[in-house]
């Protein structure tokens, strides 16, 4: 909005505004006589240098020299425009902003947005907390060990399975059902363009903006209907990647301790956050996005990743610490014993031993470091090999150069080599530069070979009929794919059709980069699909069996094959690998995965 506010409403804001009340939310301030002392948010120190003085409206540290008034401060420490930083101001003071003289327009249209997502809010904790279509789903949430406390702190909320009711209930309050659709809080049908509820037979956790507004929503089935979690579609005011769940509430926190904590889901935050876990935030996917992790960075130095042991979570954690370490913030990854996750751990064993779990936690790298000594045969060159790219590609995404420089000398430590190997290889790898395949990759001299992979068929069939996604997910989990290329295809293609997209294959054209173009093409002119279910039952069974097949290779070459759970988890295994060879389909034959 072009324009400027008058001069008289500034000052009078800064006037009206507690220096010490705002600042204190952030910094733990003591009084010193007429100023107030802590250690400064600007840079580490052990003795408090930042200084408040309240009489003269502003602050002053006598370390790093860093100074200024309260719009100075929220500008510098939340990462604000000046214009921000008023709004945050004048909205936490209850005073209006008066319209910026020049401005050619106001913005009654996101305001309309905000007020039926607030409606809507309303709306489903009304239906959880005094409905009767809601009480299986309370019962649920307090079986889960949430309190009402934290319900209505939350205002977790239940949608129906009505098709209208939100519909019915907000136009019946004046609500506009167009701000409704482009609020995402109405989905249109394809068949007959009739409006409906986007959300139904959902458990609802409001999703807010670091000043507390609801921009949207993430609902969760209760019982086994796919797709199990379902988000606001994007918005003008929600966008999926650029939002943390809780991030509202912890952000106070997590800037006086400069540490948050990244958790999974929405009942592992509400869990901590009721343990007394105040520094902890969710995105609203598996992975930290590159917006979240900057987001995340305005108010914390460190950041522990919580994710769930398992294949998927160990991929979110190591994607997510990559964009952290980007975003210039040091990682550490806790590990949870027995795959529990964080909602099983706090509320068997309490704040205190989930504090000293978190003080064990291990560097990024380290971690990493750890699960490639537990899954690759180090003493093959190859593998050994495959090992070094992948703690390079951590390496490279260090934006901090004595991290990088440390993680290096890590890496190489780790493989046996000298630093200067690895910073060469680094190099290379950086400016695209040839390096040697790892093992059962495709010689470089060699053309490529045009017989689709068994992954290559399925999104395929994906592009086809978008439902295949939801199957995908059923018979290989949430990640279900080993390669890169494959795992960012079908991420796009999940997130457009949870947002209610059909038309799949142009959503990827938008939403990928254009290095996914080519391969976007190329599954589009596959045309042996047919018939698809023996195409699609083949593929993920092919799959399956290579999956298999690297799980009884592991425990092989593991440390004690011959010891007895090592023998009978081989026994399952090649029961498993013989039932799905046998199960397969001989329609047609695939030359690899």
């Amino acid at each position: 909005m072009a324009g400027y506010l008058p001069d008289d409403f500034i000052d009078n804001l800064r006037e009206q505004t507690d220096i010490v009340e705002v600042i204190g939310q952030f910094v733990e301030l003591r009084r010193r006589g007429q100023n107030w002392v802590g250690l400064c948010p600007f840079h580490t120190e052990k003795t408090p240098s930042f200084t408040v003085t309240p009489s003269k409206d502003m602050f002053k540290c006598f370390g790093c020299g860093k100074g200024g008034d309260i719009y100075s401060f929220m500008m510098d420490h939340q990462q604000l425009s000046f214009s921000q930083a008023l709004e945050q101001l004048a909205e936490r003071a209850g005073i209006p902003m008066p319209r910026q003289v020049g401005a050619a327009s106001d913005d009654s249209g996101r305001k309309r947005l905000f007020y039926a997502n607030e409606f809507a809010r309303e709306y489903y904790n009304g239906q959880l907390t005094g409905g009767k279509s809601g009480a299986k789903a309370l019962k649920y949430v307090k079986k889960r060990g949430l309190d009402d406390k934290l319900i209505a702190e939350f205002e977790l909320g239940w949608a129906p399975q009505e098709r209208e009711g939100l519909k019915k209930a907000a136009l019946d309050h004046g609500i506009a059902e167009d701000d409704l659709v482009t609020a995402g809080l109405l989905s249109v049908s394809e068949q007959d363009g009739k409006k409906f509820d986007r959300f139904r037979n959902r458990l609802l956790f409001p999703i807010r903006d670091t000043r507390g507004r609801t921009i949207g929503f993430g609902g969760r089935v209760l019982d086994d209907s796919l797709p199990k979690y379902l988000n606001t579609s994007d918005t003008e005011l929600f966008h999926k990647g650029e939002v943390l769940f809780g991030l509202d509430k912890a952000r106070g926190q997590i800037s006086r301790e400069n540490t948050a904590l990244v958790v999974e889901g929405y009942m592992d935050l509400l869990s901590l956050w009721q343990a007394g876990v105040g520094n902890v935030v969710a995105p609203l996917g598996t992975a930290l996005t590159q917006g979240q992790a900057r987001l995340l960075a305005r108010y914390a130095k460190e950041v522990f990743l919580l994710y769930d042991a398992d294949r998927a979570g160990l991929k979110a954690t190591f994607r997510g610490g990559d964009e952290l370490l980007a975003a210039g913030v040091a990682v550490r990854v806790a590990t949870l014993p027995g795959g529990q996750d964080p909602d099983d751990y706090i509320r068997a064993n309490g704040r205190e031993k989930f504090e000293l779990l978190l003080a064990g936690a291990d560097d990024l790298l380290e971690r990493k470091i750890e699960i490639l000594k537990g899954k690759l045969r180090l003493e093959v060159v190859s593998q050994r090999e495959l090992a070094a790219d992948k703690c390079l590609e951590t390496v490279a995404r260090c934006s901090d150069e004595l991290v990088r420089q440390l993680y290096l000398q890590k890496t190489a430590e780790f493989i046996g080599v000298p630093d200067s190997v690895m910073t060469e290889r680094l190099r290379r790898q950086a400016e695209g530069g040839p390096r040697r395949r790892a093992a059962g990759s495709r010689s470089q001299g060699k053309p490529a070979h045009n017989k689709p992979t068994s992954a290559g068929y399925l999104l395929a069939l994906c592009l086809r009929n978008p439902e295949h996604i939801e199957r995908i997910q059923e018979k290989l989990g949430r990640d279900p794919f080993e390669r890169e290329n494959h795992e960012r295809l079908f991420e796009a293609m999940l997130t457009a059709w949870e947002d209610g997209v059909r038309n799949i294959g142009e959503a990827l054209y938008v939403n990928l980069p254009e290095e996914f173009h080519p391969e976007i093409a190329r599954l589009r002119e596959i045309e042996d699909l047919e018939p698809a279910e023996e195409v699609f039952d083949r593929s993920w069974r092919k799959i399956e069996i290579g999956r298999t097949e690297e799980r009884i290779r592991a425990v092989i070459g593991g440390s004690d094959p011959e010891s007895k759970s090592a023998r009978e988890e081989l026994k399952t295994l090649r029961t498993q690998l013989v039932s799905l060879q046998h199960e397969l389909p001989g329609a047609f034959f695939f030359e690899k995965r």
